[in-house]
């Protein structure tokens, strides 16, 4: 019901009511993904405030820190924006060029650690998606292949403890490391 206020206020032209309905519904209901998400989409795509957006990211994920989804959308965010901002004639080269990766890289390091602390009610599935893209985030845009190769290590020994198998992640291992120097022994050997 709330959101259905919040939509007439956005396609009436009122984002500063808008914007106060939608704050109330994730205060209210913070555990509604869907919510956050249409809240993020008038700040980002229809307002263009990227540093509106980036804020309601940091309190998503402060509020609801178990959720990866989350988490995954804040890198993703973060990545679309180094993209877009990689034109940019305003920011310092190195800023351009470093900037948002480090970003990125924090939140999912940020995310890294909140699955790895939560002992119990962790969506393992989610979380495989967050070792998964943080391993190849770190692969193929930092180019940083040791970094990769402790990811897989670190999601590994997660999966193994709990007995869960994650069989698209050693697969990703195996083929990693068989691309990345390690050897087809090493990723076997680890899994």
């Amino acid at each position: 019901m709330w959101s259905n206020i919040a939509f007439f206020e956005m396609r009436n032209g009122f984002f500063d009511r808008a914007r106060k309905v939608w704050q109330r519904i994730v205060e209210v209901f913070p555990q509604v993904d869907e919510l956050w998400r249409s809240y993020i989409r008038m700040e980002e795509e229809m307002l263009g405030n990227g540093v509106g957006a980036r804020q309601i990211f940091e309190d998503w994920v402060t509020r609801e820190p178990g959720k990866q989804i989350g988490w995954l959308s804040y890198v993703n965010f973060e990545l679309r924006h180094k993209q877009s901002r990689s034109s940019s004639p305003d920011l310092p080269e190195f800023e351009t060029k470093y900037g948002d990766i480090a970003r990125a890289r924090t939140c999912f390091e940020k995310a890294v650690d909140q699955v790895m602390a939560m002992k119990d009610n962790v969506d393992e599935e989610a979380a495989e998606k967050l070792f998964l893209a943080y391993a190849e985030f770190e692969e193929e845009k930092c180019k940083d292949v040791e970094k990769a190769r402790r990811i897989y290590q670190i999601s590994l020994e997660h999966f193994l403890h709990k007995g869960v198998k994650a069989e698209k992640l050693c697969s990703k291992f195996v083929a990693f490391e068989k691309l990345c120097g390690g050897g087809d022994r090493e990723g076997e050997d680890a899994i």
